[in-house]
């Protein structure tokens, strides 16, 4: 895992990659996972914007941001080339999947996939103040496109998009809500907070709630975790099973008279044979694996060091199970 690295550029090749904050983190990158770092942060570019139209960072770049909006077109709806422009996204399906991008910032990322053909689109933050800004930003590209689109396709005219004050370390949406959830950069940022590696768990057990069960992706750009390690790291991830068999009445419980039954007639070891081998049932069955990896984007330029080859940022898709 190495250091979250941010770019505003549309070079994705001056994005670098850094040491490892395990070992030696400075102040400026643990500031990252900071909350009051991103309030003081966004409320400066909501500022810039009502002076001077800037709209802010884009986070890794506007190639990786095409990259992750052609990518989640290509998972989510009609068939289409990553490669192809933005200027004429397929037509939504019937049904349109209902998307959640966390951690959305400026909401650049929102107008990106809109522009992909995206309809059904909320943006989520822990930050009051990037709330405001995704707000203000999307009101002026709609008024902007609006204006210069005037007999031709308006995307953006098309989109709903929706903001939700939200912390996904303890996520208050409501439970199989979204087909799908995009994450640039937000869990490289949670990993750098004081939770660490608990945080990220928490983050991503938020995140998985949120999602339809058997249907609902999850898409993360990293620039801190290489593919390899997304894979280890989501693919490990357990939530504890629900207790939805059983209850009261079911064929696990024992009344109370039963019990007293069993303890008069001295069927002490039967009892206790009984009580271990529910146990060791339970405990088998007490979690399971929320996600299985579907794919990632293969578009990135790879650079090989050391006689390992690699590449600077990784976007992967998980299905949840």
């Amino acid at each position: 895992m190495t250091t979250m690295t941010t770019n505003n550029n549309n070079d994705d090749d001056k994005t670098p990659r850094a040491s490892s904050p395990t070992s030696s983190d400075s102040d400026s990158e643990r500031e990252l996972g900071r909350h009051d770092y991103w309030e003081s942060t966004y409320e400066r570019e909501l500022a810039t914007l009502e002076e001077t139209g800037d709209e802010g960072e884009v986070w890794f770049g506007g190639k990786v941001e095409e990259a992750v909006a052609g990518f989640c077109a290509a998972l989510l709806l009609l068939p289409k080339s990553e490669s192809d422009p933005p200027s004429s996204p397929p037509p939504p399906p019937p049904l349109a999947p209902r998307l959640l991008d966390v951690g959305c910032g400026n909401g650049a990322l929102l107008l990106a996939l809109a522009k992909r053909g995206f309809t059904d689109l909320t943006g989520s933050d822990y930050s009051e103040r990037a709330l405001e800004l995704a707000r203000a930003v999307v009101e002026r590209r709609k008024e902007k496109e609006e204006t210069e689109k005037k007999g031709e396709t308006n995307f953006l005219a098309r989109a709903s998009f929706s903001f939700v004050h939200d912390d996904a370390t303890r996520s208050t949406i409501p439970a199989a809500s979204f087909d799908a959830a995009t994450d640039k950069g937000t869990l490289d940022a949670v990993g750098l907070s004081a939770g660490g590696v608990a945080a990220r768990k928490n983050y991503l057990l938020g995140v998985a709630k949120c999602l339809k069960k058997k249907t609902g992706l999850l898409i993360v750009t990293s620039v801190n975790s290489t593919l390899e390690e997304l894979r280890a790291e989501v693919e490990a991830l357990e939530e504890e099973a629900g207790d939805d068999e059983g209850g009261k009445g079911g064929k696990d419980e024992e009344t109370e008279t039963e019990a007293e039954t069993k303890s008069s007639s001295g069927d002490h070891e039967a009892k206790k044979t009984e009580e271990e081998e529910k146990k060791k049932n339970k405990s088998s069955s007490s979690s399971r694996r929320l996600f299985d990896y579907l794919d990632h984007v293969r578009t990135y330029p790879v650079y090989s060091f050391g006689g390992r080859t690699g590449a600077r940022v990784a976007t992967v898709a998980f299905r949840k199970r």
